[in-house]
């Protein structure tokens, strides 16, 4: 017999050592919203739960939609409560803890397929007609409605369900549904997917929002961390925490994209939670980025890798069905603004995902993406980046940009370009300090610094006394000029580095750097790409 539940252990736990050095104390970075950005602030609502409606006309369900279903364990026992058709009687609808344990094989003896799908369809009936989600008004109207006519319909979708998204691994029995997890995940996905189905112009679902605080917004953010940090330009937000190379990488992207207005990223300190109901248990789901693009719409953005659906395969769907009822409440409300949801699995699409539904044209843009190949890189097609990330690759020990261009995942060509050489990319600069020769969010093609006399060229540069409004970072686009004097007949030191604007609207920059290596060229400007 398997034992189902969570088992529960003592660990030992094992104090500081008392004479171990501790190291130095954490370093604490400020989070918080920035007074002067109040227009990039983001409200969003707090929804503790649904209130909807079913039409007496019947329901229906979009089961094409909805998340599949992997059944892939065979335990040793199962617990169910089967039953042999539909019981209107009030003691027969018991929640699904109601099962009783029984051996594989005598289930498989005691139980059809059909029967399995009769109680299934019971207890989502019931949720739909008693579900604490309705409120008594709502639950005594259902309540007129024939059972007798909607049970045929519910039924008929657990069944379509069954057959088009449920996946058995190979050896596995379809009555295996009958395992609480899997009746559990299915009872809930089917439901979930009733409800947007069944709200109408008359009879929406909608949200019910915590009472107390109706909506969270970033202008309430302010909190320490000691975890590592990026400095937010088109955000509320003076920082973001970093937890993993993919949401820095996602940050950049959002960052350089012209369709974006505003963003935040999203954690508890944030506050935008999902309501969700994953195997009985109540929890709560946080989308990793709230972006509102400038089309006015709010995308709520999840950004999922291999290794998040691999960790728990049938969690992520819950999250995602979730998620989508949540959008579909929040819009009926009308009060927060017109929301969509999306996940991303691929960060090299992450831009395309954005613009998508911000209903960007690709002719607008002055560049074609394309699929680079060893033959073609540096050749017919550049890489598509951005400055911050450009400038995150050049280190002391990496002293050009990557020449196989591996740390590259967009690449993109345009209508009479230059001669490509290796190194070069493609990145936007924003900001008017460099107008009117490059405009303010123009994309702009670089290469690798060549040798020679810098002085009087449009550069790239990094030195950590930079602080650009425009890039967020220690680094720039301007004009380089440098005072030099010599040490000896064949060395030369820079005793004042200039980094002048071309808008006489901007002041310098003046840098005087202590020791060589201090000022980096990362690139320099070749020209800017024109849409024409």
């Amino acid at each position: 017999m398997d034992v189902y539940g969570i088992p529960f252990s003592l660990i030992p736990f094992k104090g500081r050592s008392k004479t171990k050095d501790p190291g130095p104390d954490p370093v604490y970075h400020d989070v918080y919203a920035m007074s002067e950005r109040a227009a990039f602030e983001i409200r969003m609502p707090n929804v503790e739960s649904y209130v909807y409606a079913l039409r007496e006309g019947g329901i229906r369900c979009d089961v094409d939609a909805l998340e599949e279903l992997v059944v892939d364990q065979e335990p040793d026992a199962v617990y169910l409560a089967p039953t042999r058709g539909y019981d209107d009687q009030e003691e027969a609808r018991q929640d699904i803890g109601d099962f009783f344990k029984v051996t594989r094989e005598e289930y498989y003896k005691a139980i059809r397929p059909q029967q399995l799908f009769f109680r299934l369809a019971q207890l989502i009936l019931d949720d739909l007609i008693q579900g604490a989600q309705a409120d008594e008004k709502e639950r005594g109207r259902l309540k007129l409605l024939a059972r007798h006519h909607l049970f045929p319909e519910i039924l008929r979708i657990v069944q379509t369900y069954v057959q088009r998204k449920v996946r058995l691994r190979p050896g596995v029995d379809i009555r295996e549904l009958g395992l609480q997890r899997y009746a559990q995940i299915l009872r809930e996905r089917v439901r979930d997917g009733i409800l947007p189905a069944a709200a109408r112009d008359d009879a929406k679902l909608l949200p019910v929002l915590n009472s107390f605080e109706p909506f969270t917004s970033t202008e309430n953010v302010n909190y320490s961390t000691t975890l590592p940090v990026v400095n937010l330009v088109w955000s509320h937000l003076n920082r973001a925490v970093i937890r993993s190379g993919w949401e820095r990488q996602a940050i950049d992207t959002l960052e350089d994209l012209d369709c974006v207005e505003c963003f935040t990223p999203n954690d508890r300190q944030i506050g935008l939670l999902v309501p969700y109901d994953y195997a009985d248990i109540r929890h709560n789901y946080e989308p990793d980025f709230i972006v509102r693009l400038r089309n006015g719409t709010r995308l709520m953005l999840e950004i999922k890798g291999p290794k998040g659906r691999i960790h728990d395969e049938d969690r992520v769907p819950a999250k995602n069905a979730a998620a989508r009822k949540w959008v579909s409440a929040v819009n009926n409300l009308g009060r927060y603004g017109q929301w969509v949801f999306d996940i991303c699995e691929d960060l090299d699409q992450l831009r395309i995902t954005v613009e998508r539904h911000a209903g960007d044209d690709d002719n607008l843009r002055p560049f074609l993406f394309v699929e680079p190949t060893p033959q073609t890189i540096w050749k017919t097609c550049v890489p598509l980046t951005t400055l911050k990330a450009a400038a995150g690759r050049f280190s002391e020990e990496q002293t050009v940009l990557d020449q196989a261009g591996e740390w590259f995942s967009e690449w993109i060509t345009w209508e009479n370009p230059p001669r490509f050489e290796r190194g070069m990319f493609v990145a936007r600069v924003l900001g008017k300090s460099m107008e009117p020769d490059i405009p303010d969010g123009s994309y702009c093609l670089f290469r690798q610094p060549r040798g020679g006399s810098r002085q009087g060229r449009v550069v790239l540069v990094w030195h950590s006394g930079v602080s650009d409004p425009h890039t967020g970072g220690q680094y720039t686009v301007k004009v380089y000029e440098s005072e030099k004097r010599g040490d000896s007949e064949t060395e030369w030191r820079h005793t004042r580095i200039t980094l002048k604007p071309l808008n006489p609207a901007f002041d310098p920059i003046v840098l005087e750097p202590q020791e060589e290596g201090q000022v980096r060229i990362i690139a320099e400007f070749v020209q800017v790409i024109n849409s024409a």
